[in-house]
């Protein structure tokens, strides 16, 4: 990363300078509440169902130039329902696998997407069906407006 540090966007970077700064005994304790969080959603949720299938953000992605860059307080007072991150961030902490797939575009014409969640080592069905999925739509051939430009 060293290499590329500059391309990474701020807000990014700044995620992985936090991440670099944590304890490692807060990391330790945050692995071994995950795990018991882990067994207890893989319980519940996957007792009915093979794959578990989200929106991948509650909201249209923002252009670039709408992003918050670092340092900015523009994520500070956001209504926490309208977190970008709010149905992916949780499935990355559990480490299950998942897979962002287009999903249409909002009246505005801004791509929507949608996460397909499986259940740990899963990653074959999922893609199966991200296969089967993206076969019977259109959804990943179509460009928002903006990159016809």
């Amino acid at each position: 990363m060293r290499e590329c540090w500059d391309d990474i966007h701020p807000e990014v970077r700044d995620r992985f300078l936090l991440a670099h700064a944590l304890p490692h005994e807060a990391y330790r304790r945050a692995l071994a509440v995950r795990a018991a969080v882990l067994r207890k959603f893989c319980a519940f949720v996957f007792a009915a169902a093979d794959l578990v299938m989200l929106p991948s953000s509650p909201v249209a992605a923002p252009t670039y130039a709408a992003i918050p860059r670092s340092g900015s307080t523009a994520w500070q007072g956001m209504d926490p329902s309208n977190d970008p991150g709010r149905y992916t961030r949780c499935i990355n902490y559990l480490g299950l696998p998942a897979l962002a797939l287009p999903a249409g575009y909002d009246g505005g014409g801004t791509p929507l997407g949608m996460q397909l969640v499986g259940k740990p080592f899963g990653e074959a069905l999922l893609l199966n069906f991200g296969h089967r999925y993206q076969r019977a739509t259109d959804w990943h051939r179509r460009r928002p407006p903006l990159l016809h430009g």
